[in-house]
């Protein structure tokens, strides 16, 4: 599966298209990105090459990518619509966009059958409090 820690962004020269999100070993529900169960050997998901992904979280059976434009790409599992796209018709076995998301990301965590995207929106009482979006749920009362 892959970590759930931040990627580096940084190519050199500056340049920050030079990586790639690589999957290996055993992933359930279609989780590795592919119709293979289990990879024995690296291989990267093409659907991400070209985009800036900063962070990735695996879920149970589902993953997450943020990119640096605060998109959220999700794949694997959908059972309860925690890939984010309005329907739990079948797991997506590529990643793709979340739906609905029109808010700037800032971090993501994917859990068993549900998803977290950390925002910041800027409001007249608490500018860049931030912010939980839980399964299309808002939530920007603070935190203690």
């Amino acid at each position: 599966m892959l970590a759930s820690r931040p990627a580096t962004t940084q190519g050199p020269g500056g340049d920050s298209g030079l990586f790639q999100v690589w999957v290996w070993g055993t992933g359930p529900c279609l989780a590795m990105g592919s119709s293979e169960a289990t990879m024995l050997r690296p291989r990267p998901i093409e659907e991400l090459s070209g985009l800036r992904v900063v962070d990735i979280s695996a879920g149970d059976s589902h993953v997450l990518a943020l990119t640096h434009e605060s998109e959220v790409y999700a794949w694997g599992s959908n059972t309860m619509g925690q890939c984010g796209q309005g329907h739990t018709i079948s797991p997506l076995l590529r990643p793709k966009k979340v739906m609905g998301l029109d808010v700037a990301v800032h971090q993501i965590s994917a859990g068993t059958t549900h998803s977290i995207a950390w925002t910041a929106i800027p409001t007249d009482r608490h500018v860049g409090l931030p912010s939980c979006v839980l399964q299309g749920l808002s939530y920007t009362g603070g935190f203690t």
